[in-house]
């Protein structure tokens, strides 16, 4: 009996130290860029980050009553470094993911006349779903300042016109049954 009290007790430890092996990201609105926004600052080698996207808030209207559906998804989720090369970024573990992230520099002369080396790493082809996730962010050097922007995908017209008809299709059978 008391081993498998012991056994429970090391595998609480590992779960609780495993939840902790992250830095939280806190993500808010800008309805200018109609994303989700977050600073980002850690160090030179693998960063892990968590967040959970059904924490948002409704800003963006995804509901009528207020809260973020858990079926939403993001469209875009993008980083961005001034200063120090982003090397790889790692979503939720899956080391394939690599190969969804675009990897570009861009070179810009700040207002004090130093020129600044922006990194930036796009998730390209993947949509991201309601839920929690890790991103694993290797750089060559310290950094801070830099940003997570999330963007919700948008309905095409196309997808709502469909929806409203399966609605309307729905209804009209559901009222012929009860007629008849």
């Amino acid at each position: 009996m008391k081993l498998t009290h012991l056994a429970a007790a090391i595998g609480l430890a590992c779960v609780s130290a495993s939840a902790s092996a992250y830095t939280p990201l806190t993500f808010t609105y800008d309805a200018d860029a109609n994303s989700f926004l977050a600073e980002l600052s850690g160090t030179a080698g693998d960063e892990v980050f968590g967040f959970d996207t059904r924490d948002f808030s409704a800003a963006t209207g995804f509901t009528l009553d207020g809260t973020l559906s858990t079926s939403a998804l993001f469209s875009r989720l993008g980083i961005r470094l001034s200063g120090t090369e982003i090397i790889a970024v790692v979503l939720d573990g899956d080391l394939r993911s690599r190969a969804f992230f675009d990897l570009s520099s861009d070179t810009k002369t700040a207002s004090n006349g130093k020129t600044v080396v922006e990194y930036d790493a796009t998730l390209l082809n993947h949509t991201l779903t309601a839920g929690w996730h890790t991103l694993t962010v290797t750089a060559t050097g310290n950094y801070a300042g830099g940003t997570v922007s999330l963007t919700p995908a948008v309905p095409e017209p196309e997808s709502l016109a469909l929806a409203l008809a399966g609605l309307g299709v729905a209804g009209f059978v559901a009222r012929r049954r009860s007629q008849g």
